[in-house]
């Protein structure tokens, strides 16, 4: 009886056992060399200081996927505040560029563009309000 090609292969692949298991005696590619680290990212630009502690606290925890951005969002806002879609993108490298006043406008990346968002901040310490501005 002849086996056909692709179902051979795999009685061979399988016979092998599938995994390259290392030597006992043999030092991983990498021992011995410090890795680098990765440099912090500043959270603002040039001349731009965050002076509300909570706007602090958002922009250290609440980028990444639109999952950790919406949950950051909900526990920052005051109750029936509208996000602007902010809570469905992905949202990386987040940079505040502008601060006036309780307002701070940051840009963050999403995929291969640039969204820029407005986000104030009450006196209660929660966003008040979330504007898109632009995406490039």
């Amino acid at each position: 009886m002849r086996l056909p090609l692709p179902l051979a292969l795999l009685c061979l692949l399988s016979a092998c056992g599938g995994e390259r298991q290392p030597r006992p005696d043999a030092t991983p590619p990498d021992a011995g060399q410090a890795k680098p680290q990765a440099e912090a990212r500043p959270l603002t630009a040039p001349g731009v200081e965050i002076t509300h502690p909570q706007m602090k606290a958002f922009m250290e925890a609440g980028f990444g996927a639109a999952d950790k951005v919406a949950a950051a969002l909900k526990a920052h806002s005051a109750p029936g505040v509208g996000f602007a879609d902010m809570d469905v993108f992905h949202l990386t490298e987040p940079t505040v560029i502008a601060a006036d006043g309780p307002c701070y406008t940051l840009e963050a990346t999403a995929g291969v563009t640039v969204r820029r968002y407005t986000l104030c901040w009450s006196d209660e310490g929660k966003i008040s309000a979330v504007k898109f501005d632009s995406m490039r």
